[in-house]
């Protein structure tokens, strides 16, 4: 899977946001490696980000970021 290779749960972590990526309907903590794993994302698939909490617009930025620059 494309995501599990290239994505690293200490972006989301620097946020106190809790950050959910979402793909065909299901769902994982952007945190929790095993969960993101079992999306099965492959590269060039789209992923929704949905991100709620106090900080939530740094985080936003900050996932893009990342995304853009590792996938």
């Amino acid at each position: 899977s494309c995501l599990s290779e290239t994505f690293n749960m200490e972006e989301a972590k620097k946020y106190e946001s809790k950050v959910v990526l979402s793909k065909d309907g299901k769902k994982a903590e952007a945190t929790k490696l095993m969960a993101v794993m079992g999306l099965g994302v492959k590269c060039g698939q789209t992923v929704n980000i949905e991100i709620t909490g106090a900080d939530e617009e740094a985080a936003y930025e900050g996932m893009v970021a990342f995304f853009k620059e590792n996938l």
